[in-house]
């Protein structure tokens, strides 16, 4: 039996939400999500963006990034 407790940190919380490789499963479209590049370089471009179609954008739709992330998760 789990349990909650009182207090827990938002840094905990935020730990459980695993990484979604974009080659198994894309990101919802429209939904700011923390993305970032993560491949034999190591990890890199960590950042929030969201989807729409193809391209993926700065949270105020401004502007799109001129790579593809290779994980997300919501944030």
């Amino acid at each position: 039996m789990s349990r909650i407790t009182v207090g827990s940190s938002v840094k905990a919380e935020k730990a459980a939400v695993r990484w979604i490789a974009c080659s198994r499963e894309q990101a919802p479209e429209g939904v700011i999500v923390e993305t970032k590049i993560d491949d034999a370089g190591g990890p890199r471009n960590a950042q929030t963006l969201k989807r729409r179609g193809n391209l993926w954008w700065t949270p105020d739709g401004e502007m799109y990034v001129y790579y593809t992330p290779t994980h997300w998760r919501l944030r």
